[in-house]
């Protein structure tokens, strides 16, 4: 399953240990760069990734192992390709003026 992760910084890190949490989020995102399709950081804070999981638990591993965890508020959306969505929405608008 593919997901959007969006992190947005909950709290500040005391700043004594942000340099090792660098370190460590960047060892993380060398650990899953298998899992990240995308990824990325904003500026300030917090940052972005498409991970591709095997599913809900993988992806909250995953999380519950990145640094930052506890200083973040999360945003997690289902991805559906594309042409997968565009079928389903058709389908389902069909089925709905069918039963009207």
């Amino acid at each position: 399953m593919r997901f959007l992760v969006v992190t947005t910084q909950k709290f500040p890190a005391p700043p004594e240990v942000v340099p090792s949490l660098i370190d460590a989020a960047e060892r993380w995102q060398e650990r899953y760069s298998d899992k990240l399709e995308g990824f990325g950081l904003f500026p300030g804070g917090g940052g972005f990734g498409i991970t591709d999981a095997a599913d809900e638990a993988e992806l909250h591993r995953i999380i519950l192992e990145n640094p930052f965890t506890p200083f973040s508020d999360y945003e997690i959306k289902v991805i559906v390709d594309a042409p997968t969505a565009w079928r389903q929405a058709r389908e389902a608008f069909a089925a709905m003026t069918a039963s009207a």
